[in-house]
């Protein structure tokens, strides 16, 4: 699924503080491999349905192994054995001969002791990583095994069935005879350099795999259903943001012949979040991920492009309004294409004035709406353009109720079937005492 910077930065997938970053969120991996290796998958949504659902059946087939995954491979295990591998460390040259032999083990043994401890704990992680490996390609690997997982972990039985392997069986420590020692180290470092490399790279996709599989059982999440239809469809059922701690479910169809949402609600009633909750179950479906609703259905989207989170550029002297027009056009681009694309806009036009907004906001959506080959969400405040829309039969109109209880604002952030007529912000700086405060300053001027 195609998508770009900005989409990435509205929806939050990377984001520097660590509790707005989905990645962050959904990050369970145990090693730095594992997590590069997500961060990738993260950065590469997937375009076929194939792939899709090779990686769901992956997920689905780790998430009932979870409970009995091994956990002795860990970041430390990872980190020393490529720290040891790439070590230089002079330790032997080929004993020649048994004098050579003994000596070089007398030697090691009395005035090399800090080495001898270095390649003991060094060796220790070794042997935890090919044990590891090993318990989990017999956990893992049987003949119902999906294609994907099985292709890994019978490259990973390969190198650990080798002879050279069988070396590391032996538990490393401190009082580890040296000869032991130093065969493992020479097998490890002239003979099984390249192997253990490589079982490091194998492992990195299990760690991840593990983790979105986590993530599936530590959320809740559901694993999606894709269809095939001729045109897009998405169907969620309590969808929720995953970054929420309590957070309210919805639910959604949209279809070609309502294949436009048009969403109202006060500020903070919860229009952004649910349009950033149907961004990011459509962008974790396309990873082939677990999804945060109770069920979802939807068709293969080519891409998706959100116009939620836009700035101004000082540098390039462009303005907030002129970057709005200039997303609006990147997306009218893609979606004259004929793809199937989602679309998310949050408060269109934001950076002009009313009047200006609603001309702009009734000419956009009118044009949009007429693309029947993509599925639209958009957001607004300019509620009185709704009358002029109302003759679209393809735009579903829905909004965010606001209660007033016990003198106070309440959000159930549940949505309904229409469209929404609060004007909630002279109210909220009552609420809030503000225009006390602006009066009382008027009286300090006279």
């Amino acid at each position: 699924m195609e998508t770009d910077k900005t989409t990435y930065q509205d929806l939050s997938i990377f984001h520097p503080e660590e509790d707005l970053s989905l990645f962050h969120h959904l990050d369970f991996t145990r090693t730095s491999i594992g997590k590069a290796e997500l961060k990738r998958i993260f950065l590469h949504p997937l375009h076929r349905k194939e792939d899709i659902q090779a990686v769901q059946q992956i997920i689905q087939f780790i998430y009932a192994y979870l409970p009995q995954w091994d956990q002795r491979i860990t970041n430390g295990t990872i980190v020393m054995v490529e720290e040891y591998l790439n070590a230089r460390i002079e330790t032997d040259k080929p004993a020649a001969n048994l004098f050579y032999g003994a000596f070089q083990k007398l030697w090691f043994r009395t005035l090399r002791k800090s080495d001898y401890s270095y390649l003991s704990f060094a060796l220790s992680h070794v042997s935890d990583l090919i044990q590891g490996c090993r318990q989990l390609t017999e956990l893992l690997l049987h003949p119902h095994t999906p294609h994907g997982l099985a292709s890994i972990l019978q490259a990973m039985q390969q190198i650990i069935q080798l002879p050279e392997a069988r070396v590391f069986d032996y538990a490393f420590h401190k009082q580890t005879p040296v000869r032991i020692v130093l065969h493992a180290h020479d097998v490890a470092r002239r003979r099984f350099r390249n192997r253990l490399h490589e079982l490091i790279r194998l492992y990195a996709h299990l760690d991840a795999w593990y983790a979105m599989a986590t993530a599936l059982k530590q959320y809740q999440f559901v694993i999606p259903e894709f269809v095939d239809l001729p045109a897009p469809y998405l169907q969620v059922t309590g969808i929720f943001h995953p970054l929420l701690q309590q957070p309210v479910k919805n639910n959604l169809t949209l279809h070609r012949n309502q294949n436009f949402l048009f969403l109202t609600g006060a500020n903070m009633a919860g229009k952004s979040t649910l349009i950033k909750a149907i961004g990011i179950a459509v962008f974790l479906a396309h990873m082939g991920m677990g999804v945060p609703a109770e069920a979802m259905q939807l068709t293969l989207f080519d891409g998706m492009l959100t116009n939620i989170h836009v700035e101004d550029d000082v540098i390039h002297g462009k303005s907030y309004f002129y970057n709005e027009v200039h997303r609006i056009k990147n997306t009218i681009e893609k979606i004259r294409e004929k793809k199937h694309w989602l679309i998310l806009i949050d408060e269109l036009f934001k950076g002009t004035n009313v009047d200006d907004a609603r001309n702009c906001s009734v000419s956009v959506i009118r044009g949009l709406a007429a693309v029947r080959d993509s599925l639209f969400i958009l957001s607004t405040h300019l509620y009185e353009i709704a009358e002029q829309l109302k003759s679209l039969p393809n735009i579903q109109f829905r909004y965010f109720e606001v209660e007033m209880q016990h003198g106070k604002f309440h959000f159930n952030y549940r949505l309904r079937e229409g469209i929404s007529n609060d004007r909630l912000g002279y109210a909220i700086l009552q609420q809030e005492h503000v225009i006390d405060m602006l009066r009382t300053l008027e009286n300090d001027q006279l």
